[in-house]
């Protein structure tokens, strides 16, 4: 989040306004412009910023509703929604043909013991949706490398109340990643 106001500032400083931006997080913003610090551009899409960077190769960094638009976002639903559903063997066939084929190379034991980890640290497809809608509860971020290679990552926040006038916070980061093979994004395991 700091990073973001900051690049935003440096973008106002700069002199390239975007019209109608705000600095508050999640409030509508529009408008784009160059950092010429990292040769970074930040454009406002539906109240959600994207980053692309010019100067380290293509990434695309997504974040909030916007992620719902992007054709990664149905293949993590699907996964989601069948991990949780205890079908693990229709989630994992959402994979690469390599995930697939480690998947499927894997002792029963092993498979179990994987299964369940992805259940303990992935969120439900409820959550997940609700975190892209609404970043209620989590915030969700999708950052795509080249168009070849992309992370899903959900951010869990919590506050807990301290001393007088203080807070602290810790966060958990939950990812999901994914390939293109075939111009079609898989889930990469």
């Amino acid at each position: 989040m700091t990073r973001h106001i900051w690049r935003l500032a440096a973008l106002l400083i700069l002199g390239v306004a975007l019209p109608g931006a705000t600095v508050a997080h999640g409030q509508a913003v529009r408008g784009e412009g160059v950092n010429a610090f990292d040769a970074t551009e930040t454009r406002a899409i539906d109240g959600a910023f994207v980053h692309s960077s010019t100067s380290r190769g293509a990434e695309i960094r997504i974040e909030g509703a916007a992620i719902a638009k992007h054709p990664i976002w149905p293949v993590a639903q699907q996964f989601l929604e069948l991990l949780h559903a205890g079908r693990i063997e229709e989630a994992m066939a959402l994979g690469t043909r390599k995930s697939v084929a480690t998947w499927k190379s894997n002792p029963a034991d092993e498979k179990a013991e994987s299964a369940a980890y992805l259940r303990k640290n992935l969120p439900t497809r409820a959550a997940a949706s609700a975190g892209v809608e609404t970043g209620r509860g989590m915030r969700a971020v999708l950052v795509i490398e080249d168009d070849k290679v992309a992370t899903l990552n959900f951010v869990i926040v919590e506050q807990q109340p301290g001393s007088p006038g203080a807070v602290s916070a810790a966060s958990t980061t939950q990812a999901m990643a994914f390939e293109k093979e075939n111009g079609q994004w898989r889930v990469r395991n």
